[in-house]
């Protein structure tokens, strides 16, 4: 179960970050509902990893997955200016 809530979290943080609008990644920022439903199962992979794992391991494996996409979706965007440009 607590590969699901892994998962869940990942994708949620990374559709969060698709919601705002200086995202490099999509032409346009996807809508505000968007943020809604991600922030909602953000809090739901939280959720799946505090019942499946220890609590204080829970809540550090729920802040460095979303601290790690935070970190490095922001790259991505300018990999692919970058290869867009060379092409």
């Amino acid at each position: 179960m607590h590969t699901f809530a892994c998962v869940v979290t990942l994708m949620s943080a990374v559709v969060l970050y698709l919601t705002h609008r200086n995202q490099m990644l999509l032409h346009q920022s996807l809508s505000r509902s968007w943020r809604w439903l991600s922030g909602s199962t953000l809090i739901l992979g939280a959720g799946l990893l505090w019942l499946s794992l220890p609590k204080m391991v829970a809540i550090l494996t729920w802040l460095i997955f979303v601290i790690l996409v935070w970190s490095f979706i922001p790259f991505l965007g300018l990999i692919k200016k970058r290869a867009q440009h060379e092409q």
